[in-house]
């Protein structure tokens, strides 16, 4: 359990530093609209290292949008491959916030060095 607490807080601190621009709109969204697209800003971009497998597929889709024929499912593609991701990046922060809660040193190291 320590050694995969390592990994995510060396993650979790990759990732604030990638996506500091996104976590600062995210902090500072006023509307529901403006929130959201920092939501998924942020999601995407913390995706790309909890999760690289799915946000490889999201970006795949995203690529493919213009060639696919039909609007409608390259749009449900779209989201679908968002949904995964979004569902990943959650598992994941959840898994870290129950290693930070054993581990706590090990977080704050990894963050010190970030």
């Amino acid at each position: 359990p320590e050694a995969e607490a390592t990994e995510l807080a060396s993650s979790f601190s990759k990732i604030l530093s990638s996506c500091k621009e996104r976590q600062a709109e995210l902090q500072s969204c006023n509307s529901d609209e403006e929130c959201r697209r920092a939501f998924m800003g942020m999601t995407v971009c913390a995706g790309q290292f909890m999760c690289p497998l799915q946000h490889s597929s999201l970006m795949k889709s995203l690529e493919n949008h213009s060639g696919e024929e039909n609007e409608e499912m390259a749009e449900a593609k779209i989201d679908t491959a968002f949904q995964v991701l979004g569902e990943c990046v959650a598992n994941y922060d959840r898994r870290a916030k129950d290693a930070r809660g054993q581990f706590p040193e090990v977080f704050d190291q990894a963050l010190k060095k970030g």
